[in-house]
């Protein structure tokens, strides 16, 4: 493609990998906070799965 780095694109990381501040030319990098997001997903199923019946949504945020 004969594109240069930074000049005419940028290139993102999606992990935020300690390794992203010795590239060059520096990668910019999304920190999808991955040990948080896992802690609520395993949150959210324990309540499921205490509650078969599912969390309660209140019906005003309900789309109709």
């Amino acid at each position: 493609m004969g594109l240069k780095v930074p000049e005419e694109i940028g290139i993102i990381g999606f992990a935020n990998e300690a390794f992203d501040g010795f590239i060059s030319p520096s990668l910019s990098s999304v920190d999808q906070k991955s040990k948080e997001l896992g802690k609520d997903a395993a949150n959210i199923y324990s309540i499921i799965s205490v509650n078969r019946s599912g969390p309660s949504i209140p019906e005003s945020n309900l789309k109709r």
